[in-house]
């Protein structure tokens, strides 16, 4: 932290400062004028596919603003910077930087796990499919987590809880059932990380690959009250939901420092992107 500059401010400023010294076109709010202008390189097949399916709308220009995606502080883009490089070459560095002791098969980005309550699920960043059959699911943040949660918000639609039975239960989630009810209730809250999303996406992931799954956090950290409040609450959702999703968190600064250990001389172009724009500071 700089000052008194919150850490959200900091790392727009940051990012804005980044696509100027790089040449980029980028406006006030830090919206560059290309996806590709965005991104260490043009997005793969893979990953245009899987922006095209979800429901995010990262790619689509509207009158209010420009392409999400666009947004040098795009947490899509940090997340495609550092996982779609390795869709057209062997993952092995990534899943050591991860801690896989597996190898991975297939990455996708944006993928659904319906939870089997209607509507749309939510997006999961980035999905790692194994040669083991499990499932490795990244719910990614970059400036997200900065803005605290309003408290008394509705945390979760009516169709979450029915009369009939905990949906978190059946699905043999009753640590994540009992979480779920806390913060609906208000007995439990999370300003920072948000809980109710994590939740969401376990719940659908129990729904589709029952057993074969882990759910980590990528984000990316900062210094002082805020980030030590976010940090707070990741540990206190970790005790809270214990071993059943396999939940476990990095900060995209840890990843990136296991990427560079793991990571080959061929790759030196990613990995200068990723110093020079994101973790040089």
């Amino acid at each position: 932290m700089t000052g008194n500059l919150s850490a959200k401010t900091l790392v727009l400023e940051q990012q804005i400062a980044w696509a100027r010294s790089s040449e980029k076109e980028v406006s006030k709010k830090g919206y560059v004028d290309s996806v590709n202008a965005n991104l260490l390189q043009p997005l793969s097949a893979v990953a245009l596919r899987g922006f095209d399916k979800g429901h995010g709308s990262e790619l689509i220009d509207t009158y209010e603003r420009p392409a999400k995606i666009k947004a040098s502080h795009s947490s899509a883009a940090l997340a495609v910077n550092v996982f779609d490089y390795w869709i057209t070459r062997n993952p092995a560095p990534i899943a050591a930087a991860m801690g896989l002791t597996c190898a991975i098969n297939r990455i996708e980005f944006e993928r659904q796990f319906p939870t089997g309550l209607g509507g749309n699920p939510p997006n999961l960043d980035v999905v790692l499919s194994l040669v083991s059959g499990e499932t490795i699911a990244i719910e990614s943040k970059f400036t997200e987590w900065m803005t605290p949660k309003t408290i008394g918000k509705e945390a979760f639609r009516p169709a979450y809880f029915p009369n009939f039975g905990g949906v978190w239960e059946r699905v043999g989630l009753g640590q994540c059932q009992q979480l779920a009810e806390k913060v609906a209730s208000g007995r439990e809250r999370f300003r920072w990380l948000d809980v109710p999303q994590l939740l969401k996406h376990a719940l659908g992931l129990a729904n589709t690959v029952p057993g074969q799954f882990s759910l980590r956090y990528v984000f990316f950290g900062t210094d002082g009250k805020e980030g030590n409040a976010h940090q707070e609450e990741i540990d206190r959702f970790a005790l809270a939901v214990g071993s059943e999703i396999g939940f476990a968190s990095y900060s995209y600064q840890s990843l990136y420092s296991n990427i560079v250990r793991a990571s080959e001389p061929t790759d030196i172009g990613y990995v200068t992107y990723l110093r020079d724009r994101y973790f040089s500071v």
